[in-house]
C-alpha cells in the first residue's frame, strides 16, 4: 500500500513538472510561427515528447473540421445577342473565397451587322440591227486538200442575231486574203428575218500552186455598211484550204457545187437547189454529218436526192463539164438513206459529151439493206474530152419513200499529174449602192428521150 503511494505521488510530480515546463515552450513556439524567434533542435523535441505524453496520458483523440463547400459565383451575366446565339469566353480565374479556381464568363462583344450589296441586275444589251452569228461550215472544212485548179464551192450557214431582216439588198463581199477566184460579192439567197438561218454559197477556185490559202469575207447592208459575227459583230468569215500537186486529191466536189448543176425530174424542168424535204416533184439537198445504212455516222458531206414521187419516177444532176486526163477518177459511196425502209431506188452515174444522148458509166440498184456501195470508176477512157457527169436516181417501180444518199462524190486527181484547171465561175460585179438579187436563170429540160433508162432488176 505504502510503495503504491509512492508510485502515485512520484508520477503526480513529473506531471507537473511537464506541464509547468509547457506553457514557456508554447510561447515560444507561437514566437517561431510568427518570425520572432528561431527554433533549435532541443525545443522541438523537448515540445514533441511533452506532446506524446500528454497524448499518451489524455488518450487524445483529434475532430476533423470539414472543409467548407467552395460556392462558384459568376462575375458577369450573360445577355443573349438579337442577331445570334453566340457561345461565351470561359476564364479560369482564382475564387475569392480562397485557394480553388472559378468560372469566369466573359462576355463577347456585340457583331456589328454589315448589310450585303444589293444585287442589281445587268443591263440588257439591245441586239443590233444587224449581227450575224457562225453556225457551220457546210462544204470546204477547214483545211480541206486540193489539187491545183480544182473546183468547188464553199458554203456557210449563218444566222440572222440582228433585228432587222436581211432583204436582197444584203450582200456577201470579199474582204482580204485570198479570192480564190470568187466573186467580189453575190447577194444572200434569200431574205433571213431575226432568228433564221442561211445557206451562203460562194464558187471558188483552188490557185495552181502548193500551199495555203485563206479568204475573208464580210455581210454588208444595202446601206453598204459592213457587219460580221462575234464580238461588236465585226468578224468576218473565212474559207481556208491547203493545195497539193505532189500528194494528189480532189478535182471536183460534186457536193460543194452541187448547186451549179442543173437538176431535172419529170415534174419540173429545173428542181430549186437547195430543194425542199418533202418535195414529191423530186428534191436535192446537203446532209451534214450524214448517217450511213449501218446507222455509222461520217465526217463527209453527202447529198440526198430524192426522185419524183410516181411509178419509176427519177432525177438528175447535170454539172458543168470539166476535161479529165488519164488517171482521174470518179469516187463516192451509195445507198440509201438512214431509216427509208421502203427505199428501193437505181443509182446510176451518167455522162454526156457535148450533145451527145445521155450514157451511163454505173449503175447499181440500192435497198435499206445495212450496207453502202463504194464507186471508183477510172475516167482515162475520157482523158481529153470535155465531158458533163450527171447524177441519177430512178425509182424501181412505185415510188415509196425513195431517198438516195451519195457521200462525198468527187473526181480524185493522182499525185504528180499535170496541172489541167477548169473554168472559173462567172463572176458577179461589185456591190452597187443597192444591190438586186440575180434572178435564177430559166434552165431548157433535155428531151425526155435522151433518158437511158435500164430494166429493174430481177429480185
Amino acid at each position: 500500500m505504502r510503495a503504491s503511494k509512492y508510485i502515485f505521488l512520484a508520477m503526480l510530480v513529473v506531471t507537473s513538472l511537464l506541464i509547468a515546463a509547457c506553457g514557456p515552450l508554447e510561447q515560444i513556439m507561437q514566437q517561431v510561427q510568427q518570425g520572432q524567434a528561431t527554433p533549435v533542435p532541443e525545443m522541438l523535441t523537448a515540445r514533441a515528447q511533452t506532446e506524446t505524453v500528454l497524448l499518451t496520458e489524455q488518450a487524445y483523440t483529434p475532430t476533423r473540421t470539414a472543409t467548407p463547400t467552395k460556392t462558384l459565383t459568376p462575375t458577369a451575366t450573360i445577355t443573349p445577342f438579337p442577331a445570334a446565339t453566340l457561345r461565351p469566353t470561359i476564364t479560369l480565374a482564382s475564387n475569392a473565397s480562397g485557394g480553388g479556381s472559378g468560372v469566369v464568363l466573359t462576355p463577347i462583344p456585340s457583331l456589328t451587322k454589315i448589310p450585303l450589296p444589293t444585287n442589281t441586275p445587268r443591263p440588257t444589251s439591245t441586239p443590233p440591227c444587224d449581227g450575224a452569228s457562225f453556225v457551220a461550215d457546210v462544204t470546204v472544212p477547214d483545211g480541206t486538200v486540193y489539187v491545183p485548179g480544182a473546183r468547188f464551192t464553199k458554203i456557210w450557214r449563218l444566222k440572222n442575231v440582228g433585228t432587222c431582216t436581211w432583204s436582197n439588198t444584203y450582200t456577201l463581199n470579199f474582204k482580204s486574203g485570198d479570192q480564190l477566184n470568187g466573186p467580189l460579192a453575190i447577194p444572200l439567197p434569200q431574205p433571213v428575218a431575226p432568228g433564221q438561218t442561211v445557206d451562203v454559197p460562194v464558187n471558188m477556185v483552188a490557185p495552181l500552186f502548193d500551199g495555203s490559202y485563206r479568204g475573208n469575207w464580210i455581210l454588208k447592208n444595202g446601206s453598204g455598211a459592213e457587219f460580221g459575227i462575234g464580238s461588236g459583230y465585226k468578224s468576218s468569215i473565212y474559207v481556208d484550204i491547203r493545195v497539193s500537186a505532189a500528194s494528189g486529191g480532189v478535182l471536183f466536189d460534186f457536193v460543194s457545187t452541187s448547186c451549179n448543176a442543173t437538176w431535172q425530174s419529170q415534174a419540173s424542168g429545173a428542181l430549186p437547189c437547195p430543194g425542199k424535204d418533202g418535195d414529191t416533184g423530186g428534191f436535192v439537198y446537203i446532209q451534214t454529218a450524214p448517217r450511213l445504212e449501218d446507222g455509222a455516222v461520217d465526217g463527209d458531206p453527202a447529198l440526198i436526192t430524192a426522185p419524183h414521187q410516181t411509178t419509176d419516177g427519177f432525177i438528175r444532176g447535170i454539172y458543168p463539164a470539166f476535161t479529165p486526163i488519164t488517171g482521174d477518177r470518179f469516187k463516192a459511196t451509195i445507198g440509201c438513206d438512214y431509216g427509208t425502209s421502203f427505199c428501193d431506188v437505181i443509182i446510176q452515174v451518167d455522162y454526156k459529151i457535148g450533145n451527145n444522148p445521155i450514157q451511163t458509166l454505173y449503175q447499181k440498184n440500192e435497198v435499206l439493206d445495212g450496207v453502202n456501195t463504194t464507186v471508183n470508176i477510172d475516167l482515162s477512157p475520157y482523158a481529153g474530152t470535155p465531158i458533163q457527169i450527171i447524177l441519177t436516181v430512178l425509182s424501181n417501180g412505185p415510188a415509196a419513200n425513195d431517198r438516195a444518199q451519195w457521200l462525198f462524190p468527187h473526181i480524185y486527181r493522182a499525185p504528180g499529174t499535170p496541172i489541167t484547171p477548169g473554168p472559173s465561175p462567172t463572176r458577179t460585179p461589185g456591190p452597187t449602192a443597192t444591190p438586186t438579187l440575180t434572178s435564177t436563170p430559166t434552165l431548157t429540160p433535155l428531151p425526155t428521150n435522151t433518158l437511158v433508162v435500164r430494166p429493174s432488176p430481177t429480185p
